[in-house]
């Protein structure tokens, strides 16, 4: 059987969920009760996680990697965009309007530009609700 590109991609990320769950179970755990540092590192983990499996269309996976995410560090503003960008294709508006308004709290520069691309999902976001 000869795999493509998505297929491996698939595969390589369902080894990597395998040994995330027994790392983080164990390792990370030990490790994080020493550090803060940990929590924020396995944050982006988790974030990069989610993206990746957006990019495959695997929507409810990513917003539960998205949700992991921000339950290791709820100061992560790009998880909590990229939340907000699933619930926002969801239709939950309101969800989403709850992550980006925390991600243009948690960032405080209206010149970031996370901050600016924040800024006009909301504003789309009202404007689509009108």
């Amino acid at each position: 059987i000869r795999f493509g590109e998505y297929e491996l991609a698939l595969v390589e990320l369902e080894a990597l969920e395998k040994w995330l769950k027994r790392t983080s179970q164990s390792y990370l755990k030990k490790i994080a009760q020493r550090t803060d540092d940990i929590k924020y590192d396995l944050s982006d983990v988790l974030t990069h996680m989610g993206r990746a499996y957006a990019g495959l269309e695997k929507h409810k996976r990513a917003e539960k990697y998205f949700k992991k995410a921000i339950k290791k560090n709820r100061k992560n503003p790009v998880s909590h965009c990229f939340l907000a960008k699933r619930y926002e294709q969801r239709g939950k508006t309101k969800d989403a309007k709850k992550h980006y308004e925390k991600a243009i709290k948690i960032i405080g520069d209206e010149l970031h530009p996370l901050v600016i691309g924040a800024q006009k999902r909301l504003a789309a976001i009202e404007q689509d609700s009108k």
